[in-house]
């Protein structure tokens, strides 16, 4: 059984959801604070970066 596809938008920054094999079923698990330094500033750049290149397709349609 696969995990069942998840939209990047479900996925609170706060909580990461991982798959249960055992449950079959998302959990949610608190990340750690050091993590969360870690993770913040890289997600909002790949955020930014892929924003800024879908903007650059557009204009050059």
């Amino acid at each position: 059984m696969k995990p069942p596809n998840i939209s990047y938008k479900e996925i609170t920054i706060q909580q990461l959801k991982a798959w249960n094999w055992s449950t079959e079923r998302y959990e949610v698990y608190e990340l750690p604070w050091y993590l969360k330094l870690y993770l913040y500033p890289t997600i909002w750049t790949i955020k930014g970066a892929v924003e800024a290149a879908i903007r650059q397709l557009e204009r050059t349609k």
